[in-house]
């Protein structure tokens, strides 16, 4: 794994931002816990046309956090050989995020923010007997903006764009929209208590 200086940057810059917005008044953390999964599709090029971007999967699981809200999430995808000589390989995304929401006409919240977390790629060499495999993890970081429409108290539909940079050698740039579900939840009482 290599620790690219934009990568450390980004997360002091992050975690700065937090900290001031830590001494806010009136804003409550931990009060619900949001759990959401949605389909991914890749609307840009990422290997230079000698892999294809399939659709994927991501889960996310969200909450308040200091005038905003704090997610880990969860993706994978898998990428074709566009010429038939390249092995195909499975990309898992994980990610810590922060976003700052904003509410809009008709219900809608918009969110923006940024997210860093690692890449690993796994990748799948069929012509070889023993059917080997190599994972190849890597630093990731980019940036996000969704928007939210409840359907009832607990329920809700969203969309998202997403931009994410891996610090590879040479360097890949997802581009991607999400769309999927949400179930939103009060954070249950021991849980509150154990993060705050």
């Amino acid at each position: 794994m290599r620790v690219n200086a934009s990568v450390l940057l980004f997360t002091v810059l992050f975690a700065g931002t937090v900290c001031r917005a830590q001494h806010s008044s009136g804003f409550h953390n931990f009060e619900t816990i949001n759990i959401g999964l949605g389909a991914v599709v890749s609307i840009g090029e990422a290997y230079d046309g000698l892999w294809s971007v399939q659709p994927g999967l991501e889960g996310r699981i969200a909450t308040e956090f200091y005038r905003g809200t704090v997610h880990l999430a969860l993706g994978v995808f898998n990428n074709e050989d566009r010429g038939g000589s390249l092995p195909e390989f499975l990309v898992v995304q994980s990610a810590l995020g922060w976003g700052y929401p904003i509410a809009v006409p008709a219900g809608v919240t918009l969110t923006g923010g940024g997210h860093f977390g690692a890449t690993s790629m796994l990748f799948m060499e069929h012509e070889q007997a023993d059917d080997s495999h190599e994972i190849e993890t890597e630093l990731a970081a980019g940036m996000f903006v969704r928007a939210d429409l409840p359907l009832s108290h607990n329920l809700g539909v969203f969309v998202e764009g997403d931009w994410t940079h891996v610090f590879t050698a040479i360097p890949i740039t997802f581009t991607t929209m999400q769309g999927g579900i949400r179930f939103t939840a009060s954070m249950p009482t021991w849980l509150r208590r154990v993060l705050r």
